[in-house]
């Protein structure tokens, strides 16, 4: 009901990889999807950080003139293995079956290598994160005092915030937006950037865990389709809503 009255929920996918905080020191052998983010009703958003070496500093704001800001780099999937506080939260439902908008692009990645055994996630369950953006290192001031923070609560709101351009080029609601960016992505991959670097072993408290998702071309259980090139994004709607 409420994308049919136009209303995008966009949800993080999770700080605690692909075990979750229900199983943060990976006692289990299977992944444990989380909610609401493995429904099929929302947009999942998961979290990249730039790789250490590839980091451009910069930035003309006040605050990066006496603080290091960093400009640029190339994408990874947010983890505590790589210097993050959370792990993008990725997996597979097992109560909400595979959505047809999304079948391509998780069949190619469940057929492909980087996933776990059978047996360890639902094979034909709604696959998420269904996108990611950058999660790791957000200034914040609390208290007077200026803080980094990490978090698929930072990456959700800001691919909001690009959901609500498209909306204004659209000149009107986008409703759930999932299937139209998957319809996107079809007719040119490159609107969004695909990450391929890094997995979501890890939970925010141990990196012990045998089992989850790795990075691969392609939509994948870390940061879906990629992070949001945002001129081709708006090119890629309006040829396929023809506007």
């Amino acid at each position: 009901k409420v994308g049919t009255n136009g209303i995008t929920l966009a949800a993080s996918s999770g700080d605690s990889g692909a075990h979750g905080r229900t199983d943060p020191t990976c006692q289990k052998a299977v992944t444990s999807p989380a909610y609401p983010a493995a429904s099929p009703n929302v947009l999942a958003v998961g979290a990249t950080q730039f790789s250490a070496s590839s980091i451009k500093t910069g930035g003309s704001a006040p605050f990066c003139k006496s603080n290091t800001c960093k400009e640029s780099g190339t994408e990874i999937v947010c983890s505590t293995k790589t210097g993050a506080l959370i792990v993008s939260g990725g997996g597979f439902s097992n109560v909400a079956g595979r959505p047809s908008y999304q079948d391509k692009q998780v069949s190619a990645y469940v057929n492909g290598p980087g996933v776990p055994a059978a047996g360890d996630f639902n094979a034909t369950g709604r696959g998420y994160p269904d996108v990611a953006a950058l999660g790791h290192a957000y200034y914040i001031q609390l208290n007077g005092e200026a803080l980094a923070v990490d978090g698929t609560s930072c990456s959700a709101p800001v691919f909001s915030g690009v959901l609500g351009l498209l909306a204004a080029k659209k000149g009107g609601k986008l409703g759930h937006v999932a299937p139209l960016l998957y319809q996107i992505y079809e007719k040119d991959s490159s609107s969004f950037n695909d990450v391929t670097v890094g997995d979501n072993f890890c939970t925010e408290s141990s990196c012990d865990c045998k089992t989850g998702f790795k990075a691969t071309t392609g939509w994948d259980a870390t940061t879906g389709l990629g992070t949001p090139n945002f001129p081709k994004l708006a090119a890629g709607m309006a040829k396929v809503l023809n506007l």
